[in-house]
């Protein structure tokens, strides 16, 4: 069940979907509308939306689309009574306090609605040896026992290093793209962005020489200076102090604060970019998972920061 939720984490959601849906045997997203954005993209195989519906009409869009909500309140239960045929996934809560219902709810609830599986989420399968990975296979297990359904626990982490978890579905998500759930090199997987942009300007500076808002970066010596075309309305991120961009001449240092629209790199004497050359800020020569350590986050953000003015680009493998 391959995780396509969030713009197929900044990739394009119609685009990942068509190239994999021939490989997976369901797609996943968090809500209906990014379903329906996908039956309107002509996926026909199973679409299961994880958050399930919140009103009856979303309820009658899972209906009238045949996706498969996961239903995880008591809410939905009741409004199940209007589709009681519609097949669904039940989520139990194991641990993580998010959404599910309790295990001893899950008893009641299978009799009286269509469940083709029960679902959990691991809150700490990056890390494969917490204790609570454990605690919460043998909750799922146990609290599904008897019913017969199929089973899945398994996001990305899981997939990765814990496959006592795997059972009868998996749920790869970041994995799929190339990133593990906490930023670590995984060798069996490969980063499918790049992030480029181009220089827009470039400038002789004498020392002393002052860069970007708050002038926060002083010359100590004469130098030069590349201006290349992204910023934080981009999605590159603005906490970025001391990251670097891959050029053509290799590895050059960002310089100042990233704006809005711009950031700023430093050159060498020898570097030879012209106006419109291209800086990869992620990808080949620079992986995201760099790029996540100097703004402190994860690749999730990363990924699903990138705004709606970014090109993008398909290439086939």
């Amino acid at each position: 069940m391959a995780v396509v939720k969030a713009d197929a984490y900044g990739h394009g959601l119609p685009q990942v979907a068509r190239a994999i849906a021939p490989w997976v045997d369901a797609l996943a997203v968090a809500r209906v509308a990014e379903a329906v954005e996908l039956r309107k993209s002509d996926i026909g195989c199973d679409i299961v939306v994880l958050q399930g519906f919140t009103s009856r009409s979303e309820l009658a869009d899972c209906a009238v689309n045949h996706f498969l909500p996961v239903v995880h309140t008591e809410t939905q239960i009741r409004l199940m009574k209007e589709e009681p045929e519609l097949p669904v996934w039940i989520k139990v809560d194991t641990g993580m306090h998010r959404l599910g219902l309790t295990s001893s709810r899950l008893q009641d609830v299978s009799p009286v609605l269509n469940v083709v599986g029960v679902m959990s989420h691991l809150a700490n399968s990056d890390q494969h040896d917490h204790p609570m990975n454990k605690a919460q296979l043998s909750e799922l297990l146990s609290c599904a026992r008897g019913l017969g359904c199929p089973l899945s626990i398994a996001n990305s982490g899981a997939v990765l290093s814990l496959p006592e978890c795997h059972l009868d579905w998996v749920r790869p998500g970041i994995m799929l793209f190339g990133a593990s759930a906490d930023g670590r090199e995984e060798s069996r997987i490969r980063e499918a962005m790049s992030l480029t942009a181009p220089v827009l300007s470039l400038q002789s500076l004498r020392v002393g020489d002052s860069v970007g808002y708050g002038s926060t970066w002083k010359a100590s010596e004469a130098c030069r200076i590349a201006v290349v075309g992204v910023g934080y309305a981009d999605g590159y991120p603005r906490e970025i102090d001391g990251g670097e961009v891959q050029t053509a001449a290799g590895r050059r240092p960002i310089v100042g604060r990233v704006s809005m629209d711009m950031l700023t790199i430093l050159l060498r004497e020898e570097d030879h970019l012209d106006v419109g050359d291209q800086v990869t800020l992620w990808g080949d020569g620079l992986s995201i998972r760099e790029v996540v350590a100097w703004a402190g986050t994860v690749p999730y953000t990363l990924m699903t920061g990138l705004t709606g003015r970014v090109h993008r680009e398909y290439i086939e493998p």
